[in-house]
């Protein structure tokens, strides 16, 4: 996998969930939950709530933050949703990357739910990577060490941070649409990968 330069090209400011900790097996049934959970307030099957980002990928360090993705029918709905999150303890945040709403349960443990459109570009892509990492462990083992090498680099700057491991998850995403057939991904959206 090709490595990515590291620079400082954003803003900085600590931010204490960046830090990759060993893979936690409990991070799996504390999704399961989370995914019935909002499965149930929703009124969504439970196929539409999946599991995304380094938790999701056995083995894989990972900032301790379970991401989990909500796909909804479109984003006239998003306003619904957000507001059957907030009994649940979500706290709206705002728009991740164009099309998605990011909604953070403060924990313990840290669970974030993105609500995005079922079957679109950030639904995809994210599935992709995903299962890419879980088929490959090697790619998966060059991951985290290129994140842990990111975070001695620019420290807690989730800007610089996300922004260093762009070239990476293009690489794993492109690589993926090939093995998979699927359409090649469209370039706006490899910066909204969340992990």
């Amino acid at each position: 996998m090709p490595g990515t330069h590291v620079g400082r090209a954003f803003m900085t400011g600590a931010h204490p969930s960046y830090r990759i900790v060993p893979h936690d097996p409990d991070w799996a049934p504390i999704f399961e939950s989370e995914r019935a959970l909002i499965a149930a307030a929703l009124g969504l099957p439970p196929g539409q709530v999946e599991h995304i980002g380094s938790t999701a990928v056995p083995g894989l360090g990972a900032k301790p933050i379970v991401d989990v993705m909500v796909g909804v029918e479109e984003e006239a709905a998003y306003p619904r949703y957000v507001a059957l999150l907030a009994p649940l303890g979500y706290d709206y945040r705002g728009e991740t990357v164009p099309g998605t709403l990011y909604n953070r349960k403060q924990g313990p443990p840290r669970v974030n739910a993105h609500l995005c459109v079922l079957g679109g570009e950030f639904w995809s892509e994210h599935l992709l990577f995903r299962d890419y990492l879980r088929a490959n462990p090697a790619t998966a083992g060059d991951y985290e060490a290129l994140k842990r090498r990111i975070l001695d680099e620019v420290g807690q700057d989730p800007p610089a941070y996300n922004a260093a491991k762009e070239g990476f998850i293009r690489a794993v995403i492109l690589d993926a649409t090939q093995t998979s057939g699927t359409k090649n991904p469209s370039p706006r959206s490899w910066r909204g990968i969340l992990d």
